[in-house]
């Protein structure tokens, strides 16, 4: 499966949409994508609304996002996560850990 990002921009608040398969094929894209953010970005939304599938490569991009916005002292959040994504980050904690909205 194929991952598509959208990315916009305005002042420190950058959103991602993302939509298709995050996992060992896609991976590099969504890291591609972060690293694109740059650091004025205070907080950083991920829109999962069309995302069907994460795997453990993943949920290492969500969890280096993660630090990467602590580093900068901002914030990621994930948004319209679906019921199979959503089972997957609680199987492996990560809801208590991000912020899911």
């Amino acid at each position: 499966m194929d991952l598509k990002i959208s990315k916009t921009v305005e002042s420190d608040i950058a959103t991602l949409v993302l939509a298709g398969w995050l996992d060992t094929d896609t991976a590099a894209q969504l890291g591609e994508a972060l690293s694109e953010v740059g650091t004025d970005v205070r907080q950083l939304l991920l829109d999962f609304q069309a995302v069907e599938y994460i795997s453990s490569t993943g949920i290492r991009m969500l969890i280096r996002a993660h630090k990467q916005m602590h580093a900068q002292g901002g914030k990621l959040t994930l948004l319209h996560v679906g019921p199979a994504v959503l089972d997957i980050l609680q199987m492996s904690s990560l809801d208590k850990r991000l912020d899911i909205q």
